[in-house]
Parts: C-alpha cells; structure tokens; sequence
C-alpha cells in the first residue's frame, strides 16, 4: 500500500480482515479470551480500514464504503477510519454529481 500498488497489497488485506473475523475460542469465557479478541477486533478494524483505502484507490468506491462501515462500527473512535469515510463520502457525492 505504501508503494502505491493497492491491486498487490488488496488480497492480503482481505485474507487479514477473514482471519481477524473468525471467533476465538467460541464458548470459552474468561479475561484472558476477551483480551485476545479484543486484539483481534483491533486488527480487524485497521485491516478493514486498509481494505477501505485501497479499494478507494483501485476504484470501487462502494465497497470501500462498506468496509470502512464496518471498521468504524468496530472501532468508532479511530480517527483514520473516519477520515476514510469522509473521503469516500466525498468521492461518492462527486461522482454522484457528475452523472445528474
């Protein structure tokens, strides 16, 4: 993502958002198993954003925005997630605009 090649870096995005999504030790209580999907959860959120920006950068706008949905219903209080949003709500309303 940071050379600008989002098409290379979008598949092992994805396969991090799968990943993070799986449930951790399900019907296992406990701090020690909410700790670790808390963990999970976070890196849910930052693969999420990720996969939002890059998808933004190929073109696909829509889905971007689902990603970056779901990031921020994650994570509402990460700013970079927001950002994204704003961006893609701007990207959107534009694009919008030009087809009226």
């Amino acid at each position: 993502m940071r050379n600008g090649e989002a098409r290379k870096a979008l598949g092992p995005g994805a396969v991090a958002a799968s990943i993070a999504r799986r449930p951790f030790l399900p019907g296992v209580d406990g701090f020690w198993r909410e700790s670790l999907q808390g963990k999970l959860n976070g890196q849910l959120a930052r693969a999420l954003n990720c996969l939002a920006e890059m998808q933004l950068e190929i073109g696909e706008p829509q889905t971007a925005l689902e990603s970056a949905l779901e990031g921020i219903r994650l994570d509402p209080y990460r700013e970079r997630n927001h950002r994204c949003l704003m961006t893609l709500v701007l990207t959107l309303s534009l694009k919008q605009k030009l087809f009226i």
